[in-house]
């Protein structure tokens, strides 16, 4: 039986290595900002991604008690009309950064029990995201085991590559 004498290659694909779906966390803090920036700067080296930038709202804090009051409604609506600008901001920076492919979005917490990360870690899944950009405030030693940090427990819990900023 005579053989071949050309080597035979089994055909994979390649998975393809860039970034398609990036989901960006955002809070009105001076490190999310860094954070925007950061991610324009991404977006332009991955211009054919889809950015989804996300903003937890936690309108769970205000309902003190079982039954809403006036005051916890007004703060409710306050709470949401905050996010609404935030996001609006954030809209126009990117126009402005000619970034097309983006959406923004508002997250409400699910339950009062429920941590701001695992609404993000949710949210990153049910899209899908295939990469998680989140700002960090880079707090060490007692000040970060005091106030604990969204961005650290994003990373602990995420299914997907976190990239964190630092301000």
């Amino acid at each position: 039986m005579a053989q071949s004498k050309k080597p035979t290659t089994k055909k994979t694909k390649k998975k393809d290595a860039t970034y398609k779906n990036i989901m960006v966390a955002i809070d009105d803090s001076a490190t999310s900002k860094a954070v925007l920036k950061e991610t324009i700067k991404f977006y332009h080296q991955l211009p054919n991604c889809k950015l989804r930038i996300i903003h937890v709202s936690d309108e769970n804090l205000i309902h003190l008690e079982n039954k809403p009051t006036k005051l916890s409604m007004e703060l409710q609506k306050l709470i949401k009309k905050e996010a609404i600008n935030l996001l609006k901001s954030v809209q126009s920076k990117f126009e402005k950064a000619q970034v097309k492919n983006f959406e923004t979005k508002i997250v409400k917490m699910s339950a009062s029990n429920q941590k701001i990360a695992e609404n993000i870690i949710n949210e990153a899944k049910s899209w899908p995201a295939d990469l998680i950009i989140i700002g960090t405030h880079g707090r060490r030693g007692v000040h970060r085991f005091l106030l604990g940090s969204i961005a650290e427990s994003v990373v602990r819990i995420s299914p997907v590559p976190v990239l964190l900023i630092r301000k």
